[in-house]
């Protein structure tokens, strides 16, 4: 019977899924002529050229390779190529080392790719023999991570444009957005896409699927230039990664075109930051999940009946949600820097792991209070303070100073002092954007806000000698500051639905016992 039931709530789980992701169109809409089509194999065709063993003529660069023949093969997310040099090239040898490498082209029978400057990277230079004095032969060794079809990226201003990221993963990616299906020229499977709209621009995340390899990406569905195609792109990337708790990036592959399907395309291939795979999701669909881990680290049974409550009221990621998360991101870099912090933040050490949250913590909210205009309160009603108090202070100081009990220097310093000691609490300032944004903070989360200065100036808010308890009352403080980031995007955004109550999940962890439910609503 219990394994029935797991069977019910799997295929409850995916139906609702099909059910969130259906647009119905209101009596003004009208249907799609036909569904939405996206063409893949020539974009795959180029990706998959880099798989096999190439030469090529070098032509440019360096002095000490031109016109010499270049080996390029491809490993796992790699460009590694080599150069042989002979005895009579003994002279550049000191170039190499060095490294000075300019822009260059690579040319064979049918192609023709673009290095540009610093995209090559010696790794080593080995001798083919041991008798260096007689023969002078040794082969360079290196990285490219940069190249691509033209020789100017500019030419892929006012174009369409598409970013294609090749990554491995077990997991259907956009299952918890509202999303589309969409037909392909290729055989694969889990062909889905989210749509962005801001600003009367319109692009698509998507992921398809061909046997063990997974693809994602962004497309443009209007011409821009290239380098605001690529801010927005890695917007919708990042967003996508802060709600998931993964983001799938290393190499990248750029294509641009005249033609909105893209079949016809300049490209360029660029390796950037390594995959954060961290599973830390704020977010999902999934009641089973959640309350699974919930009961397995207390050793308790799951009781399929409170599960199922969840089922109706975990709705999708909707479009609108994601489209403005996506907006913020490409138009406030501290909200994509932060996101990125938390990401690399999930893997770190425990301490680390708090004061890299407080960083983005205090950003955030200092970010929000100049968009949504909050002024936190002062400690004295301020036309007071202008008008009896601070008068005062400054009538002291000018009577030391005449005293000679103070000098230039003190005066000076004392007086900025007074300056400021009217303003806002770091409290204040810091609880501010959640009284503006209507939510109403506890007790507990007030206490590990005021923590958060501690992390920031090296010390750990603990009270114990004991490490065990150390350690909880650190993850309590960590795992409630992530929760309180994402809440403050949240509604600043607009999103009304349930998180995951990181604080409550690990409970066991923690030592902390909370009377709340394993998801917080928003």
């Amino acid at each position: 019977m219990k394994l029935l039931k797991v069977i019910v709530i799997a295929i409850h789980n995916i139906i609702k899924h099909i059910v969130n992701n259906l647009k119905i169109p209101s009596k003004k809409e009208k249907m799609p002529a036909q569904p939405l089509t996206k063409c893949f194999e020539s974009n795959l065709n180029i990706m998959n050229d880099f798989t096999s063993p190439k030469a090529f003529t070098i032509n440019g660069g360096a002095n000490f390779w031109d016109s010499k023949e270049i080996q390029i093969l491809k490993e796992e997310s790699r460009l590694k190529i080599s150069v042989k040099f002979m005895d009579s090239d003994k002279q550049y040898h000191n170039e190499v080392s060095d490294r000075k490498i300019e822009a260059y082209e690579l040319s064979d029978k049918g192609h023709r790719y673009y290095v540009p400057k610093k995209a090559t990277h010696m790794r080593s230079f080995n001798p083919t023999n041991n008798e260096w004095d007689e023969e002078f032969n040794f082969t360079f060794l290196g990285e490219i991570d940069q190249i691509g079809s033209v020789k100017d990226l500019k030419e892929f201003d006012g174009k369409f444009h598409r970013l294609l990221i090749p990554f491995i993963s077990r997991d259907m990616i956009l299952k918890d957005f509202q999303s589309w299906h969409f037909t392909s020229d290729l055989e694969s499977v889990n062909r889905t896409l989210i749509k962005i709209k801001f600003d009367e621009l319109e692009f698509h995340l998507f992921n398809f699927s061909i046997g063990k390899q997974q693809y994602w990406g962004v497309d443009s569905l209007q011409t821009l230039d290239f380098e605001k195609f690529k801010s927005i792109a890695y917007s919708a990337l990042n967003a996508y990664g802060f709600i998931k708790g993964n983001l799938y990036l290393r190499e990248v592959f750029y294509f641009a075109s005249d033609d909105k399907t893209l079949n016809t395309a300049f490209f360029h291939y660029s390796l950037i930051r390594d995959n954060i795979e961290t599973h830390y999701r704020i977010f999902t669909t999934n009641p089973y999940s959640v309350y699974n881990s919930y009961h397995h680290d207390k050793g308790e049974k799951l009781d399929t009946n409170v599960v199922d409550k969840w089922n109706s009221k975990l709705l999708n990621f909707s479009e609108e949600n994601f489209s403005k998360l996506v907006e913020y991101f490409y138009k406030h870099e501290t909200f994509s820097r932060s996101a990125l912090i938390i990401l690399e933040a999930n893997n770190q050490p425990l301490e680390l792991k708090a004061a890299s949250y407080c960083v983005a913590y205090e950003g955030i909210c200092h970010t929000i209070k100049k968009l949504v205009d909050i002024n936190a309160p002062s400690s004295i009603d301020k036309i007071v303070w202008e008008q009896n108090i601070k008068p005062e202070f400054e009538k002291l100081l000018i009577s030391l100073k005449g005293n000679g009990l103070l000098n230039n220097d003190q005066d000076r310093i004392l007086s900025s002092k007074v300056n400021n000691l009217n303003q806002p609490t770091n409290r204040d300032s810091l609880t501010a954007p959640f009284l503006k944004l209507g939510y109403n903070l506890n007790q507990q989360e007030i206490k590990c806000i005021d923590n958060r200065n501690k992390f920031l100036h090296g010390s750990l808010p603990v009270k114990s000698n004991d490490e065990d308890e150390n350690f909880k009352e650190l993850y309590f403080n960590s795992v409630t500051i992530h929760k309180l980031i994402y809440i403050l995007i949240l509604k600043l955004i607009g999103f009304e639905g349930y998180i995951i109550n990181y604080p409550k999940l690990h409970e066991q962890t923690t030592g902390e016992s909370l009377s709340e439910e394993l998801f917080i609503k928003i």
